[in-house]
């Protein structure tokens, strides 16, 4: 039997984390790394901010029912990760599995570049991205912030 990579492990461990999601459209669960001791710090998954109604409980998606802007009430699995990670923990990894609801297939989720600056903010030094295709896609999170930059310049 062949041991699993490292980056595969923590994204079946992601997909797990991603279970718990309470989202209507998309679950996505992160767990996130220290690179030195290779041990998991923190886990998120996307739901409603604490406290508050979320989709499954009103049994119907939070961005239709409160607002038209399209806007999602919800907080993403990478922002409750960082949330809960310690303060001291610095060079971390994350890893990230994300699941269209309606298919019950894997998808390709890039971070958003509000997400990318936080990751750079919470001290992420590498992003494991869960791929159909390809297994998984590995980032730093420098290249990120700069392809997202330069997006941003061409359009």
């Amino acid at each position: 039997m062949n041991k699993k990579s490292k980056e595969e492990f923590y994204l079946d461990i992601a997909k797990t984390v991603s279970q718990r999601s309470t989202c209507m459209n998309i679950k996505t669960g992160c767990v996130i790394v220290n690179r030195e001791f290779d041990t998991i710090v923190s886990i998120g998954y996307n739901s409603a901010p604490i406290g508050c109604d979320d989709c499954e409980d009103n049994g119907e998606c939070n961005v239709l029912k409160y607002n038209d802007s399209g806007c999602c009430i919800g907080t993403s699995s990478i922002a409750n990760a960082l949330i809960f990670m310690p303060s001291y923990e610095k060079y971390c990894d994350i890893f990230i599995y994300s699941e269209n609801m309606h298919t019950n297939k894997e998808i390709y989720f890039k971070p958003t570049f509000e997400q990318i600056k936080m990751l750079l903010n919470g001290s992420i030094f590498r992003v494991h991205i869960s791929h159909p295709e390809a297994n998984y896609i590995s980032f730093t999170t420098d290249e990120l912030y700069y392809d997202a930059i330069n997006d941003m310049v061409v359009a």
